[in-house]
């Protein structure tokens, strides 16, 4: 129950982010490029959880869901490296980005945004309702903006980069735990045997459906399929 809890409940998430990642740190294109990715790749990930679990593959289950919330988790390192850039971005002060003039006066106030902006006086006369001014890059800054804009600017790369990591990350450990995966698929091939499906091992998404990888053995046999083997005095007769 906690398991699907836990899926609505970021499916809920995503459904959010796609509406605010219009203007999510300044809502450029890299920055909606990447949280659409994101959106995809947890949907498709959670799909293939539920598919293979309710067909009793559990090894296939572990694998997406492990990939899942390697995706999920580059909220946390796309930080490090947000932080990181914008140090290095603000050094020479020599980045610049634009935002609009209703932002500012949200951030700072009228009286500051006309001494710190004062192109945003059409703005605030009426004249241009969705004025943009350029705002420096500055992470060291007193101006909330500029600080603001050295965290959005590197946001958007920032996120490939940490997806890349993460990806990369997830799946050198499911390569370095082989005989964890072997176990569940034998407890998968032994569970679907005892619920009689007619390919035990293989019910789920496994790579032998779509690829050339070799045909799953089974370690040990369950003594469900022993019981369906006749035995000697049943082939006399």
């Amino acid at each position: 129950m906690n398991g699907y809890a836990v899926v609505v409940l970021s499916l809920i998430s995503n459904a959010g982010t796609i509406i605010i990642t219009r203007h999510a740190f300044g809502g450029d294109f890299s920055t909606q490029t990447w949280t659409g990715a994101m959106v995809i790749l947890t949907t498709i990930g959670y799909i293939m959880a539920w598919v293979n679990i309710k067909l009793l593959q559990i090894d296939q289950h572990r694998a997406w869901m492990m990939r899942t919330w390697a995706w999920f988790a580059t909220i946390i390192t796309i930080r490090i490296i947000m932080i990181i850039s914008a140090q290095i971005i603000s050094m020479n002060r020599n980045w610049y980005t634009t935002r609009p003039c209703a932002q500012i006066e949200f951030a700072l106030g009228r009286n500051d945004t006309l001494a710190a902006y004062p192109g945003c006086a059409d703005y605030f006369n009426g004249k241009s309702p969705d004025l943009p001014v350029v705002v420096t890059v500055d992470f060291s800054s007193d101006n909330a903006m500029e600080l603001s804009a050295a965290l959005a600017v590197p946001f958007g790369t920032a996120g490939w980069l940490a997806l890349l990591l993460h990806t990369i990350a997830i799946e050198v450990y499911l390569r370095l735990t082989p005989k964890e995966s072997n176990r569940l698929r034998q407890v998968s091939y032994e569970r679907q045997l005892e619920r009689g499906f007619s390919r035990p091992g293989f019910a789920g998404l496994v790579p032998e459906r779509f690829g050339d990888a070799a045909p799953f053995q089974p370690a040990v046999k369950a003594p469900a399929e022993e019981e369906q083997k006749p035995t000697e005095q049943q082939v006399e007769k």
